[in-house]
Formats: structure tokens, sequence, C-alpha cells
């Protein structure tokens, strides 16, 4: 095994910020190594296995996250008519997109309580003011 192949058995490695496209790369390349052993009836690394199960989820998530900082962006700009245009765009019903937001901003106020990252009490606030003015339909 080479010493720069990446392996992970958590989403939460490595810490810090790592673009999606670095993230995806890793998880293909895992694939790719479980495929191609397999193809040649050699041993598959299992690390492999967890490696592209935990990036996955990482990937997911990242992209999950990213999503609700772009509903922010539109509730700023005015341009989020109702909670079912953003339930399509998220592939969510109306309703769970307006909870779902919410939640996220309720998980970004804690992060910045425990951390100075995330969003201010305030903001959270301005942006919950502005979700709860979308009608759902």
């Amino acid at each position: 095994m080479s010493a720069d192949v990446f392996h992970t058995d958590t989403p939460h490695a490595p810490l810090g910020f790592t673009p999606l496209s670095t993230l995806a790369e890793w998880r293909t390349a895992a694939r790719v190594r479980t495929l191609e052993a397999a193809q040649a009836g050699d041993p598959v690394d299992p690390r492999d296995h967890w490696t592209a199960l935990a990036l996955g989820t990482r990937i997911a998530q990242e992209a999950r996250t990213g999503q609700w900082c772009e509903v922010a962006a539109l509730l700023c700009l005015g341009e989020v008519p109702s909670w079912h245009k953003a339930g399509v765009a998220l592939d969510m019903s109306a309703e769970r997109a307006h909870v779902e937001f919410v939640k996220h901003l309720e998980r970004q106020v804690e992060l910045y309580r425990r951390t100075g990252l995330g969003i201010t009490p305030a903001k959270a606030a301005d942006l919950c003011r502005l979700a709860d003015a979308v009608p759902a339909y």
C-alpha cells in the first residue's frame, strides 16, 4: 500500500476544511482500489471500504450544510417565494425544509457559543424571522 493512500473510518477525518472535490477524489480512489482488487482476485483492504463509507457520509454532510447556507442567502435576498419551492430544490417537503432550516440555525448558534464560529444569536433570529415570513406554498 502506498504511503500517500488516505484511509479513515470516521466522517470527521481529516479535521478542518477539506474541499469536497478532494474528499470525492479520496472516496473514488478507495472505491477503485476495492473494485480493482476484487476483479484481479486480490485481497481487498477493508480500510478502503471504511474510507469509502465514511467519506460518502462526510460528502453528504458537507453538501447538505452548504445547502442551508444557500437557503439563508436566498432568504436575505427575498428570493424564497415559498418553502415548497425551497423543498423542491432540497428534495423534501415544504414543512421539512422550513423545520430543517431552523434546526440548522440552532446548530449554528450552538457552534458559535462553543467556538466563536457559526452564526450569532442575533443573525439567527433575523434569519428565523425571514424564514417564518415565507409561506409554505
